[in-house]
């Protein structure tokens, strides 16, 4: 009975491995290459996962860098352009209009009570560097000015207080009915065009300082602390630019300020 149903059985194996199986369908197909390259998909996608981890971490790291960088910098060029502000105002409370002693008069007070920079003299500036070329052109160039203020401010506070000390002089002289030699009288008048020339440089790089200032100001508040994305502000800059815009872009084409070029033009 055994032999009969073994023969039976390898009769049937016969005849069935003669018949032509089916193809695979797309689902079996796609199961038997899951299957087979199991490994190397689970390799490869796990590689891509850990990529693109890394790169979302690294971003995020820089973008908390810059922003620290940012928040360092901009109290800095809001005493600046609060600096500027406070004088103007001030010189314009007590009607001083007449150009050189409205220069002379406004670096003595910034002799004796100017704003502190350190962060802009840090490489910090440099991490806000790819952010937008602009606000890092006004931040470096605002660090260039204020280097040429203080390099002019300086000697200008040294020959005031030569030139203090002659208009005491002056005043002895004048009170004890003493002539003033025609020596005297030159070297004063020497010192008084030294001085001014040394208030026009200093107001110069002062007043440039302080325009990169507040167009930096401008780009932080705009691309770093605004809570719209940046790509956003970005689009606005470009296609719909307000005034601030349009300064910025002709002070950094021409490296002139907008009263220098309206005289120019006039």
């Amino acid at each position: 009975m055994s032999g009969t149903l073994y023969q039976i059985t390898q009769t049937a194996a016969h005849v069935c491995s003669a018949l032509p199986l089916p193809a695979p369908g797309p689902v079996e197909r796609l199961v038997r290459w899951g299957d087979h390259w199991q490994t190397l998909v689970g390799a490869v996608i796990g590689g891509l996962l850990g990529v693109v981890a890394a790169l979302v971490v690294a971003a995020t790291v820089a973008r908390r860098e810059r922003r620290i960088a940012a928040a360092m910098v901009l109290p800095e060029v809001q005493q600046l352009t609060a600096a500027q502000q406070g004088w103007t105002s001030y010189l314009e409370k007590w009607a001083v209009t007449e150009p050189a002693e409205r220069q002379k008069l406004l670096c003595r007070h910034l002799v004796e009570d100017r704003p502190g920079v350190s962060a802009l003299y840090t490489p910090m500036i440099a991490q806000v560097s790819d952010i937008d070329r602009r606000l890092y052109s006004h931040l470096f160039q605002c660090q260039m000015t204020h280097r040429s203020f203080e390099a002019a401010l300086a000697p200008f506070a040294e020959n005031d207080r030569i030139f203090h000390a002659q208009q005491k002089v002056r005043a002895q002289s004048i009170r004890s009915g003493v002539p003033l030699t025609q020596a005297f009288q030159e070297e004063s008048a020497h010192m008084e065009a030294i001085l001014q020339f040394h208030a026009m440089r200093a107001i110069r790089a002062w007043t440039y300082c302080t325009e990169h200032a507040e167009l930096a100001n401008y780009f932080l508040d705009r691309l770093i602390f605004n809570r719209w994305p940046r790509p956003l502000a970005r689009l606005r800059m470009r296609w719909w630019p307000n005034d601030v815009d349009r300064r910025s872009a002709q002070f950094l084409k021409m490296g002139k300020l907008p009263s220098e070029m309206t005289e120019t033009n006039q």
